[in-house]
């Protein structure tokens, strides 16, 4: 650990909460009763001390100190004072029994117990029974860190309706450590890795055995050790005293470790011996600062902080998982969430199907991610016969933009370094970019392009450095229009109906054997390391109805008629003018044939457009919409066969009037309905009535 930034860092920390409890301390009152309001883990009590103080107080700092300080004395109250050597320790042995007890959820509850109850008694009758005599310190201390990380959080984390449960937290631990006792060579080298402080050796030897998840707990317990076994050996010159009075006590070391927030070069100098177990130098300075008393808790204190430090490097924040979340707007179900997506594969709002092409949208690591990530999405039809899952890949995958490459150019002309962008896609042709540099130069051309790879495999980009004169950052998303598209997927490759219903007119009802089955699919998504083959995240969506129909027929071969190619069905006629071919007055009556039909068909409406007649259309005698069978399983057509709507057109005067019919389909590119309209007309005059 004698990296200069991780000790710039530990310094930092350490500055920040000696400055803080030594402006608490200054408070004897307000000190006393944060202490009392921690040991009753209070948190109105505790949150009403800090309030009433100026500045407030960083509630997490406070709570930090003191449960350091804490475990020291209820470690020396339950185990008594440390031997006058240090232990010899099997670290081994010391982790199977604590597998062992924290494995059962009876002796877990007895150790809650005892804790809370802080009965010396019970607690060395149960380190005896479980063959933990010789490891008490460390034992009790790795407790006491346990509870008291969880007693902060109660203390200060957002307010939560149930309290941390200590039980679950030591079997979690205590099972995160069995893991790592499977693996023999694995803990011999976590044991090398954290007594020689080398934080990239012990996260590799996680990372390697699949216990990363678990890297914080494992990191705790080692710290917890380290701290117990390096303070007994600096402080073996300085033994802490019979406390009497241990509020008083704590009283007088937050004041001391408020002076050295105002000697950042002695408390540097202290931490660096902490770190390096040097017993000398240590002595020597505890004894120049006067702070013999306090050794055992300062010793703590620092190695505490610094092991903080340390499991921030062993175990950093868990990179992002890639993840399917949407297609398009639309929320894919979870575990937490039941989706926007009905049964049948549409959508709840509006009951639209998938057509064209649509993205398929998540999440993904950024170019700082640990580790090189690639995912995926597998595709089968469910109906009507059921298919293997097939990787998108190819043409299926339409170009996407799935993020952006960040990073500083150079301006030769202004000699300035400026922000600046370029997409980076999926299946795109973008042109190299080659990054300008000072002196009219460019970095060598970076490839902006992501292949899809073999089995449909899609690598998440890593470039990272995002430095003047680097190659810049990948951040994902922030696409086209906003999006955070994984790929757009070209529907049509899936299912594109072209169907010929010949000459079918207005009023035909269109046969069985052309209606739409309406396919639809399953996507499944999956994500793994670059060469590995357990998936870190899988997701699926089970149901997702596509549709990319087209109709070919005939419209009104007596006027103005002939072949066409639309989306939905949209065909309309007069039975008075196709009786009369085409050109016959209407007087009376005008009435209008029509067929209307798609898979997903949703609306339909017949109008007429002339004089005396509201425009656009308006509810009245002049605009019908068709009712439309109940949605479900069945074809989605209305064909009025020849008796028509008959419309009254007794009232209107002689002139040219046009039959209107509009169609619109419930499809959807992913971001609503299309607002696709289909529409078929033909005109007609009137002539006055006889009645």
């Amino acid at each position: 650990m004698a990296d200069q930034g991780f000790e710039l860092d530990v310094l930092r920390d350490l500055l920040e909460e000696a400055g803080t409890i030594g402006r608490l301390a200054k408070n004897e009152k307000a000190f006393l009763a944060a202490y009392e309001a921690f040991r009753s883990e209070d948190r109105r009590a505790f949150e009403a001390v800090l309030k009433r103080l100026r500045p407030v107080p960083l509630c997490r700092l406070v709570c930090e100190w003191i449960r350091i300080k804490e475990c020291v004395f209820l470690c020396f109250e339950l185990c008594g004072p440390p031997p006058a050597q240090p232990p010899q320790v099997d670290l081994r042995a010391l982790a199977e029994a604590i597998r062992a007890v924290t494995a059962n959820e009876k002796l877990v509850a007895q150790l809650v117990q005892i804790l809370e109850k802080r009965d010396k008694a019970a607690f060395q009758k149960f380190v005896k029974a479980h063959k933990l005599g010789p490891f008490c310190h460390l034992f009790c201390h790795w407790l006491c860190v346990v509870r008291y990380r969880l007693v902060c959080r109660w203390l200060c984390g957002p307010v939560v309706a149930e309290r941390p449960n200590l039980a679950a937290e030591l079997q979690t631990a205590g099972a995160a450590l069995g893991a790592l006792l499977e693996h023999r060579e694995a803990f011999a080298a976590a044991v090398a890795a954290s007594e020689a402080g080398d934080a990239a050796k012990f996260g590799d030897v996680l990372r390697e055995i699949g216990l990363l998840p678990f890297c914080r707990f494992i990191c705790e317990w080692f710290c917890c050790l380290r701290c117990v076994l390096i303070c007994f050996t600096l402080c073996r010159e300085f033994p802490l005293k019979p406390v009497d009075q241990p509020l008083q006590e704590a009283l007088a070391f937050g004041k001391a470790t408020g002076s050295l927030a105002h000697q950042p070069a002695e408390l540097e100098r202290l931490s660096a011996a902490v770190g390096a177990g040097d017993t000398k130098t240590f002595a020597a300075l505890v004894a120049k600062l006067n702070l013999q008393p306090h050794c055992i808790q300062l010793c703590h204190w620092l190695c505490f902080l610094r092991c903080r430090r340390f499991c921030i490097l062993v175990c950093p924040p868990p990179d992002t998982t890639p993840l399917f979340t949407h297609v398009g707007i639309y929320q894919i179900p979870t575990v937490s969430l039941a989706g926007d997506f009905a049964a049948d594969g549409t959508t709840n709002a509006g009951r639209l199907a998938f057509t064209e092409t649509i993205p398929l949208s998540g999440v993904m690591p950024d170019g700082q991610a640990s580790q090189a990530y690639e995912y995926r999405f597998l595709i089968n039809e469910n109906a009507p016969a059921a298919s293997s899952p097939l990787p998108a890949q190819g043409p299926q995958v339409v170009a996407t933009i799935i993020g952006q490459l960040e990073f500083w150019a150079y301006d030769n002309t202004n000699n300035v370094w400026l922000h600046d962008t370029r997409s980076v896609g999926v299946n795109t042709s973008f042109a190299p970019l080659a990054i300008p540099q000072p002196g009219n130069t460019t970095l060598p051309p970076i490839d902006l392009n992501v292949a899809v790879g073999t089995d449909g495999w899609i690598p998440v980009p890593r470039m990272n450095d995002y430095t003047q004169g680097g190659i810049g950052r990948f951040v994902p998303g922030g696409g086209l229009a906003g999006t955070d598209a994984l790929i757009n997927l070209d529907t049509t490759k899936f299912t594109n109906e072209n169907i010929n219903l010949g000459a079918l007119q207005g009023g035909d009802s269109i046969p069985n054997t052309d209606l739409s089955p309406r396919p639809t699919y399953t996507i499944r998504f999956e994500a793994r390391v670059v060469g590995t083959n357990p998936l870190v995240a899988t997701n699926t969506l089970p149901m997702i109805a596509f549709c990319n129909a087209h109709y070919s027929y005939t419209v009104h071969p007596e006027w103005d008629g002939g072949g066409v190619t639309t989306l939905t069905v949209c065909s309309a006629d007069i039975l008075e003018l196709r009786t009369g071919s085409g050109c016959a007055k209407l007087v009376d009556t005008a009435t209008a044939l029509f067929t209307c039909y798609h898979p997903y068909l949703g609306s339909a409406r017949l109008y007429l457009q002339g004089p005396g007649i509201p425009y656009p259309p308006v509810a009245g005698p002049f605009t019908v919409d068709i009712a439309l069978p109940p949605y479900g399983p069945g074809a989605v057509e209305a064909a009025s066969g020849l008796a028509g709507h008959v419309f009254n057109i007794s009232g209107l005067a002689s002139c040219a009037y046009i039959l209107h019919l509009r169609t619109a389909p419930n499809l959807t590119t992913g971001d609503g309905a299309i607002g696709y309209v289909d529409e078929d007309l033909i005109a007609f005059c009137t002539e006055e009535g006889q009645a």
